[in-house]
């Protein structure tokens, strides 16, 4: 059992949740290391790293364990990277950066007026000619001056701060870091960007009604241009430090499918939302599962195939968890939104079940092949209650 305690100088300590995890060897007999995130109750969270170790004479085992190692090393190396980057990155690409640069162009200065009222002083210093009536327009019929909108230089100047920044921080990774791990220090900064720019779009899926308001169309072409123009600057015409295919992802894909959607009024959201989870239901794609360990494989190349697969599982559901985002922002959606979810999480509880099952038969054809007896995974125990 995992026990997350909140630590007291005086007195106990604070239970903030518990969870019980499995270690069972069937789960983790690959020898990988398995990143678990464990709903603890009554509430959070906890990141979990969990790897079997296990002895085999053979070199190959010794040459992937050390390899994973260097791996889970790197990886941790490029999220400190990422996280100390985070916070400016969030305060650069925010809704008050938004509505600061909105609300100096409306209360810029109007050059007709100003123009208008020079005129009219410097006719009041020299004197109007005798000859000269002058008959003010009723105001029906004076030209209506209207703002300009906000050009693509002003709009890329708000975020000016953000580019001088990464380009001192690339200048410090192309002295210390090797282009490959640039590259990937680089394509977890984008991946951060996209998720900070869609969090400026639409809240996190949930069943409870957010106090985020939709973004006005202005406010929401802004938010794009920042896209377009840090897509840009990553790119850099083929020479910037990550390339298109990494930066046009699926979650730039999803990004840009909302403006799609954060338009429609509630009807036409809902409509298309059931469409969609309909012909979800109709097809209802197994979950794939790894049938084989790294150590049997034998080919480290296959870690490769193993992104893959995991990119093209977390393709489908995207649009309508989308629209269930948007309708989060929308009034009397709440019930249909927890519906919507009850249904999701039914079909991924379905789908685990499933994939559960056959690899229980594959279990048991190699412990008939084997003459060996199987161990059932004995189910996790209820949680004890939290003493007061």
């Amino acid at each position: 059992m995992a026990s997350v305690r909140d630590r007291a100088l005086v007195g106990k300590h604070d239970t903030i949740g518990r969870a019980y995890l499995c270690l069972d060897p069937k789960r983790f007999g690959d020898c990988l290391s398995h990143d678990l995130w464990m709903d603890l109750e009554p509430n959070g969270r906890l990141l979990v790293r969990v790897s079997m170790e296990g002895e085999k004479d053979d070199i190959q085992f010794y040459f992937g364990r050390a390899f994973r190692t260097l791996k889970r090393a790197e990886g941790d190396m490029v999220r400190i990277f990422v996280d100390k980057m985070s916070p400016f990155v969030r305060q650069c690409i925010s809704r008050n950066v938004v509505k600061t640069l909105i609300k100096s162009r409306d209360q810029g200065l109007d050059y007709n007026k100003a123009l208008g009222g020079v005129t009219a002083f410097y006719r009041s210093a020299i004197g109007n000619n005798s000859s000269e009536v002058q008959v003010p327009l009723p105001a029906s019929e004076k030209p209506r001056t209207r703002p300009e909108d906000l050009t693509d230089v002003e709009i890329e100047a708000a975020i000016s701060p953000l580019f001088d920044y990464l380009e001192d921080n690339l200048q410090t990774l192309n002295t210390y870091l090797s282009d490959n791990t640039k590259e990937m220090v680089m394509a977890r900064v984008w991946k951060e960007i996209l998720v900070v720019i869609e969090g400026l779009l639409i809240p996190p899926l949930s069943d409870v009604p957010s106090d985020l308001k939709p973004l006005t169309d202005k406010e929401v072409d802004i938010v794009f241009k920042w896209l377009k123009f840090l897509r840009d600057y990553f790119y850099a015409g083929g020479e910037g430090p990550v390339p298109l295919e990494s930066l046009q992802n699926q979650k730039y894909r999803d990004i840009l499918s909302i403006r799609l959607y954060y338009d429609w009024n509630t009807d036409a959201l809902m409509e298309e939302c059931v469409r969609m989870m309909q012909q979800t239901l109709r097809s209802a794609p197994t979950m794939k599962k790894r049938a084989k360990s790294v150590y049997q494989q034998r080919n480290l190349g296959t870690i490769k195939e193993r992104k893959k697969e995991k990119n093209k599982e977390s393709e489908g559901g995207t649009s309508e968890q989308t629209i269930l985002r948007i309708l989060r922002m929308r009034s009397h959606t709440q019930e249909f939104i927890a519906q919507q979810l009850q249904i999701m999480n039914a079909m991924r509880a379905e789908q685990e079940a499933r994939a559960k099952e056959v690899e229980d038969r594959k279990m048991k054809r190699l412990a008939a092949g084997n003459n060996r007896p199987t161990s059932v995974i004995p189910p996790l125990p209820p949680l004890p209650p939290i003493p007061q």
